[in-house]
């Protein structure tokens, strides 16, 4: 194997020895960078060559696996490819070699910092290998100092080749990620209070995951869904997609409601009738008054 730097000196390229011109040198000069550059140069499009997550709402210090992979089944000789990505957002810790090419084949950015990442793979003399598969994975973490912001892993530029001939791998869409440190709100009840009768509550999140009472998972419509009567104290958990939750108790009790204002509520027809004793009271103590 020779060595030669290509397209950037942080990039340390592996070159099949059968490759290297007569007369070159273990330093790599006798393999000529147009060479390199003539072999992967894009011509025709015969795939594309795709990011994919588990994960794209992402919460501060959380991990990140970004695969980058091909379905489509061609034969490949060498695959070049940058990755670009916000360093003030993201954090690159890593990377897992593919399934395409052997783990010695593979050519890796020394500098990690950088904001577009460069990586190759080259076979063996000129032996070619299927594209369908993970080429690479890239492992990032999301900054402890990161905004609550949405943010992107894209390719900055692909080239492959086949045996004899250039190939082109189309780049994917962009990977769009989400940065998310804020909990989901609750409207319509509140942590702790007392209601009378079936309770709507409205549930607030860009990236709800799921919502929960009393460990069970409840359906939303247009974000609400009620609270029915209860012997028990129910727990209201709502959770989003970054891991986020918040948590109200309340406890639901049979009858109408009418909210005091406090953390608690008394029935409908208790408020009607303190309500009428408080004005025949009033009515009583004006006549009283008018009279003397």
């Amino acid at each position: 194997m020779f060595l030669v730097h290509i397209c950037d000196e942080d990039l340390t390229v592996k070159v099949p020895a059968s490759l290297a011109s007569a007369g070159g040198t273990g330093s790599g000069q006798g393999l000529h960078r147009a060479s390199i550059e003539h072999l992967l140069t894009v011509n025709a499009a015969e795939a594309t060559m795709k990011l994919s997550a588990d994960d794209i709402v992402l919460n501060r210090g959380k991990y990140i696996d970004v695969n980058v992979s091909i379905e489509e089944d061609v034969p490949v000789w060498g695959i070049f490819n940058e990755a670009s990505y916000d360093p003030e957002v993201l954090e690159l810790i890593g990377t897992d070699t593919g399934t395409m090419f052997n783990a010695g084949q593979y050519s890796l950015q020394n500098n990690l910092s950088a904001s577009t990442y460069k990586y190759m793979a080259v076979n063996e003399g000129l032996k070619t290998v299927s594209s369908k598969g993970r080429f690479i994975t890239l492992h990032f973490r999301v900054k402890s100092g990161a905004a609550n912001q949405d943010t992107a892993v894209s390719f900055k530029r692909i080239e492959a080749s086949g045996r004899n001939t250039p190939l082109t791998f189309a780049m994917g869409d962009a990977l769009q990620l989400s940065v998310d440190t804020t909990a989901p709100i609750i409207e319509g009840i509140r942590n702790g209070a007392v209601y009378y009768g079936d309770t709507a509550v409205t549930i607030i999140d860009d990236h709800l995951d799921q919502v929960t009472v009393n460990g069970k998972k409840v359906s939303l419509t247009d974000g609400r869904f009620v609270l029915r009567p209860s012997a028990e104290m129910q727990t209201v958990v709502a959770t989003d997609l970054a891991g986020n939750s918040t948590t109200f108790k309340v406890k639901v009790e049979d009858g109408g409601n009418i909210d005091t204002g406090a953390h608690s509520q008394i029935p409908l027809w208790a408020g009607i009738f303190l309500g009428s004793l408080l004005i025949s009271a009033a009515v009583y103590f004006y006549r009283r008054r008018r009279r003397s």
